[in-house]
C-alpha cells in the first residue's frame, strides 16, 4: 500500500521510464492524496486510476477462496499475587491519563502502555522497574505479592494455560498438532521456552537474535533457517516453535507444516498481527484445513482492550482494502493519534469495570 500516488508513480516511471503512464506532476499528486475526497480531486483520480489499472494487477487475500479460520479467545485467571501488581499498574495508569487529558497532552506513551501488557502476561518482565517504584510509592500491598511470587516461584498463569492448550492440540490432532507460539517480549520467549522445554515440550525460537543462515559465528546455535526447515519435516520431534512477531511476522512461511498459532501477548498493532496471521494461513492450504487461532487474554485487564481495538482496526484496514482502487496508508490516523484512541479504549474500559 503506497503512502501517497507520488509512490505509483515513481513504481511506474521505474518499471516503465519515460513512457509518461501517470502525467501528473509529483507536486499536484501529493495534493490529490491529501484532498483525495473533494469533488474535484475525486475525478481527477478517477482518471488517473482509469490509466494506471491496465499497468497492474491486484490480488485480495478474498479472492484466494482460504478455508475460514477458527478463532479463540482464551480467557485466563490471575492468581491474587498477579493481579494485585496488575490492579496497581492499571490504577495508576489510569489516573495519570486523566491527568493528560485534563490538560490537554497527549495521552500515555508506549512505554505505560507497554508496562500494562507486561503485566497481563508476565510480571518478571517488569519486576525491577516496579519493584523500585512501589518502594518510592509506598505501595506495601506491591512489595508484598512481589516477595510471595519470588518466594514461591510463581509462573505466569498464560504459561500453565499455554502448555495445556499445547498438549489439548497434539492430542487432538496428532502428527499434525503443531504450532507456533508469538509474544513481543524476548525475555518472555526465553522464559517460556525453558519453562515448555521442563515440561517435556521440545520448541525452537525465533526472534532477532536468531541468525538467518548457518555461520561459524554461531557455534551450537540454529539458524532461522534450520529452524523452519527441521519443523517442516514430518518425521521431525519439532512441534513448536516460539516466536517475535515484529522480527518474523511477515518473512516466514509454516501454513503448509503448521495450522495452530498461540498469541500470548499482543499490542495494538494491526498491522503486525494480520501480518502474523497470514504466517499460517495463505495461498496453498485446502479447503480442509482447518486453521486455529487462539488468543490468551488475562481477565480484567488491558488484554480484553487490546482484542476488541485490533478488530476494529483490522475491520477498518480490510474494509479500505477492499473497496479502494489504490489504497493509501495514509488515510490511517498518526501513530500519535492512535495510540490515544488505544488509551481512550483502556480508560473507558478500567472505568466501567470501576463504576
Amino acid at each position: 500500500m503506497p503512502n501517497s500516488y507520488v509512490d505509483m508513480m515513481n513504481l511506474i516511471d521505474f518499471i516503465w521510464p519515460g513512457k509518461g503512464i501517470i502525467d501528473v506532476n509529483a507536486g499536484h499528486l501529493r495534493h490529490l492524496s491529501k484532498y483525495r475526497n473533494l469533488p474535484r480531486e475525486k475525478k481527477e483520480i478517477f482518471t488517473l486510476t482509469k490509466r494506471i489499472k491496465p499497468f497492474f494487477i491486484r490480488v485480495k487475500k478474498k479472492d484466494l477462496k482460504l478455508p475460514a479460520p477458527k478463532f479463540h479467545n482464551v480467557r485466563v485467571n490471575l492468581p491474587s499475587n498477579q493481579y494485585t501488581i496488575y490492579a496497581y499498574i492499571a490504577n495508576k495508569s489510569a489516573n495519570e491519563a486523566r491527568e493528560d487529558m485534563r490538560r490537554g497532552r497527549s495521552l500515555l506513551g508506549k512505554n505505560k502502555l507497554m508496562r500494562l501488557r507486561q503485566a497481563a502476561t508476565n510480571i518478571g518482565l517488569i519486576e525491577k522497574i516496579l519493584r523500585s517504584d512501589a518502594q518510592e510509592a509506598g505501595a506495601h500491598s506491591v512489595l508484598e505479592a512481589l516477595d510471595m511470587i519470588e518466594k514461591n516461584n510463581e509462573i505466569p498463569a498464560k504459561y500453565y494455560r499455554c502448555l495445556v492448550l499445547l498438549r489439548e492440540i497434539q492430542t487432538r490432532h496428532g502428527k499434525q498438532g503443531k504450532a507456533i507460539i508469538w509474544s513481543h517480549y524476548v525475555s518472555n520467549i526465553k522464559q517460556l521456552s525453558k519453562f515448555l522445554r521442563v515440561n517435556d515440550i521440545n520448541n525452537e525460537m525465533l526472534y532477532g537474535a536468531t541468525p538467518i543462515d548457518s555461520s561459524n559465528d554461531y557455534d551450537n546455535v540454529k539458524s532461522r533457517n534450520e529452524i523452519i526447515d527441521e519443523f517442516h519435516r514430518d518425521s521431525s520431534q519439532l512441534k513448536v516453535i516460539i516466536a517475535n512477531p515484529q522480527a518474523v511476522g511477515e518473512s516466514i512461511s509454516l501454513h503448509m507444516a503448521c495450522l495452530n498459532a498461540i498469541y500470548m501477548d499482543r499490542d495494538f498493532n494491526a498491522a503486525i498481527f494480520i501480518q502474523s496471521k497470514d504466517r499460517i494461513h495463505r495461498y496453498g492450504l485446502k479447503q480442509e484445513d482447518k486453521v486455529n487461532y487462539y488468543f490468551l487474554m488475562s481477565k480484567g485487564t488491558v488484554d480484553e482492550t487490546i482484542d476488541k481495538r485490533l478488530a476494529e482496526k483490522e475491520k477498518r484496514m480490510r474494509e479500505m482494502i477492499d473497496k479502494e482502487e489504490i489504497p493509501l496508508l495514509s488515510l490511517y490516523a498518526s501513530e500519535d493519534e492512535e495510540r490515544d484512541d488505544d488509551v481512550k479504549a483502556f480508560l473507558n474500559d478500567y472505568d466501567r469495570k470501576h463504576s
